[in-house]
């Protein structure tokens, strides 16, 4: 019997849109480590939590990448994608906060398991 609250994977992207509440994503970069628990994802709204903020926690929305390009960067809305760099907005006590990766090595996208919908492999 599998117990596991969270089913795993490490991928190269992520289409923003396939994300669902409680799912969590592990964004390794050069300097740091995020995790983004998804708590509305119709909004892409969730909880930031490593990298810059350290063990703090903050309220925030997944915007999408950054993609550097020879002579400017262009962002990219619909997916995070390994050798980009993510943007957040982060919600301080009076103010928006923008608050933007170093370039992604790595993502793990952990779904959270539901009664609702069966995981067969």
């Amino acid at each position: 019997m599998n117990t596991t609250p969270y089913t795993s994977e490490a991928v190269s992207e992520i289409a923003l849109d396939s994300l669902r509440a409680a799912d969590c994503l592990l964004i390794k970069t050069t300097n740091s480590t995020y995790c983004f628990l998804v708590i509305d994802p119709e909004r892409r709204r969730g909880i930031l939590t490593g990298g810059a903020l350290g063990s703090d926690a903050a309220t925030s929305v997944l915007l999408g990448a950054e993609i550097n390009t020879s002579v400017q960067g262009s962002g990219l809305y619909s997916k995070l994608c390994e050798g980009a760099r993510g943007i957040f907005f982060l919600s301080a006590a009076d103010r928006v906060q923008q608050l933007i990766t170093s370039t992604i090595s790595k993502l793990v996208h952990s779904r959270a398991k539901t009664t609702q919908h069966s995981e067969a492999p």
